[in-house]
Protein backbone atom coordinates (compact mmCIF):
# COMPACT_ATOMS: atom_id res chain seq x y z
CA UNK A 1 0.00 0.00 0.00
CA UNK A 2 1.19 3.50 -0.73
CA UNK A 3 -0.40 6.93 -0.52
CA UNK A 4 -0.99 9.30 -3.41
CA UNK A 5 -2.20 12.89 -3.11
CA UNK A 6 -5.84 12.88 -4.29
CA UNK A 7 -5.31 15.22 -7.28
CA UNK A 8 -2.57 12.87 -8.53
CA UNK A 9 -4.61 9.63 -8.45
CA UNK A 10 -5.73 9.75 -12.08
CA UNK A 11 -2.21 10.36 -13.39
CA UNK A 12 -0.78 7.68 -11.09
CA UNK A 13 -3.32 5.15 -12.38
CA UNK A 14 -2.41 5.99 -15.98
CA UNK A 15 1.27 5.38 -15.25
CA UNK A 16 0.56 2.11 -13.43
CA UNK A 17 -1.72 0.95 -16.25
CA UNK A 18 1.30 1.06 -18.57
CA UNK A 19 2.98 -1.62 -16.43
CA UNK A 20 2.09 -5.12 -15.31
CA UNK A 21 1.73 -3.84 -11.75
CA UNK A 22 -1.54 -4.97 -10.17
CA UNK A 23 -3.13 -2.33 -7.99
CA UNK A 24 -6.37 -1.25 -6.42
CA UNK A 25 -7.42 2.28 -5.45
CA UNK A 26 -8.74 2.74 -1.93
CA UNK A 27 -10.38 6.11 -1.50
CA UNK A 28 -11.21 7.76 1.79
CA UNK A 29 -7.84 7.17 3.43
CA UNK A 30 -5.48 9.56 5.19
CA UNK A 31 -1.90 9.44 6.44
CA UNK A 32 -0.93 10.54 9.95
CA UNK A 33 2.67 10.87 11.07
CA UNK A 34 4.81 11.72 14.05
CA UNK A 35 8.19 13.18 13.19
CA UNK A 36 11.14 14.06 15.36
CA UNK A 37 14.85 13.42 15.73
CA UNK A 38 14.41 12.99 19.50
CA UNK A 39 12.66 9.64 18.99
CA UNK A 40 15.69 8.04 17.32
CA UNK A 41 16.75 5.02 19.34
CA UNK A 42 14.01 5.43 21.94
CA UNK A 43 12.25 2.11 22.59
CA UNK A 44 8.46 1.96 22.58
CA UNK A 45 7.69 4.83 20.22
CA UNK A 46 5.87 2.62 17.70
CA UNK A 47 4.01 0.88 20.55
CA UNK A 48 2.85 4.27 21.88
CA UNK A 49 1.78 5.32 18.38
CA UNK A 50 -0.27 2.16 17.84
CA UNK A 51 -1.71 2.24 21.37
CA UNK A 52 -2.87 5.84 20.95
CA UNK A 53 -4.79 4.97 17.78
CA UNK A 54 -6.10 1.68 19.17
CA UNK A 55 -7.46 3.45 22.25
CA UNK A 56 -9.72 5.43 19.89
CA UNK A 57 -10.63 2.29 17.89
CA UNK A 58 -8.84 3.65 14.83
CA UNK A 59 -7.96 0.89 12.39
CA UNK A 60 -4.42 1.06 11.01
CA UNK A 61 -4.32 -0.06 7.38
CA UNK A 62 -0.55 0.27 6.91
CA UNK A 63 2.45 1.61 8.84
CA UNK A 64 5.91 2.72 7.89
CA UNK A 65 8.70 4.00 10.10
CA UNK A 66 12.25 5.29 10.00
CA UNK A 67 14.64 6.65 12.62
CA UNK A 68 12.74 9.93 12.78
CA UNK A 69 9.23 9.24 11.41
CA UNK A 70 6.28 6.94 12.06
CA UNK A 71 3.33 7.09 9.66
CA UNK A 72 0.07 5.19 9.35
CA UNK A 73 -2.61 4.98 6.69
CA UNK A 74 -6.05 5.18 8.32
CA UNK A 75 -9.62 5.85 7.24
CA UNK A 76 -10.08 9.53 6.47
CA UNK A 77 -13.13 9.88 8.71
CA UNK A 78 -10.90 9.06 11.71
CA UNK A 79 -8.29 11.70 10.91
CA UNK A 80 -9.26 14.32 13.51
CA UNK A 81 -9.51 11.72 16.28
CA UNK A 82 -6.16 10.24 15.24
CA UNK A 83 -4.37 13.58 15.26
CA UNK A 84 -5.88 14.43 18.65
CA UNK A 85 -4.89 11.03 20.08
CA UNK A 86 -1.32 11.31 18.79
CA UNK A 87 -0.95 14.87 20.10
CA UNK A 88 -2.06 13.69 23.53
CA UNK A 89 0.12 10.55 23.49
CA UNK A 90 3.25 12.43 22.46
CA UNK A 91 2.47 15.60 24.44
CA UNK A 92 2.49 17.82 21.34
Amino acid sequence: MFAVFTPDVEHTCKVLDETDFKYEVNEGCAKVSVVGSAMRGVPGIMANFVAALAAKNIQILQTVDSDTTISAIIKEDCLVDAVTALHKAFKL
